[in-house]
């Protein structure tokens, strides 16, 4: 059975590059890594310690940079607001990197001035990505989660999606 290893920022370990080399090649069923990503040297050091023998995965509003250092793709907070927009920038990724790497500068530009004061606020990821999908508008799931989680409420989504429309429109398009 192929395994991915999820490392996720608020891991109380976080694994380093040399450890997923090392991991790598004791588990033979380790096949990728599900992590938050790094700077250059970040990226040099996976590179050097897994040399090839695991699809790295990058958050999904890194996707851009992340794939232009050697990520395989993204596990993906983008696919909340939109999973058909989502799709379409890795189609762009692959195939005109500078205009995705601008694309994602004002994507995270949307997500640090409107969602992380959500997340310092104490909500949780799934009442984000909650959020997110009402944000988009492609699923009514509503932003309820279930105690103890706090719920973002319903009326913050008609302005987070207008300064996601202003800052990424063609994410949020239909098709």
């Amino acid at each position: 059975m192929p395994l991915v290893l999820y490392n996720p920022p608020y891991a109380k370990t976080q694994v380093p590059p040399e450890l997923f080399g090392k991991l790598a090649a004791e588990v033979p069923a380790l096949v990728g890594v599900k992590v938050p990503g790094g700077d250059d040297a970040w990226y040099a050091r996976m590179a050097d310690a897994v040399g090839g023998r695991l699809a790295v995965f990058v958050a999904g509003h890194t996707l851009a940079s992340g794939y232009a250092r050697g990520a395989a793709g993204a596990y993906s907070n983008v696919a909340c607001l939109n999973p058909g927009g989502a799709a379409r920038w890795y189609a762009q990724v692959t195939s005109d990197l500078p205009a995705a790497l601008a694309f994602e500068e004002r994507l995270r530009g949307f997500l640090d001035t409107h969602i992380a004061p959500l997340a310092r606020a104490g909500y949780c990821d799934p009442a984000l990505d909650k959020t997110l999908a009402a944000i988009g508008g492609w699923a009514r799931t509503g932003t309820r989660v279930r105690w103890p989680h706090r719920s973002v409420p319903e009326e913050s989504v008609p302005a987070l999606r207008a300064a996601a429309e202003a800052a990424v429109p063609e994410l949020l398009r239909a098709g």
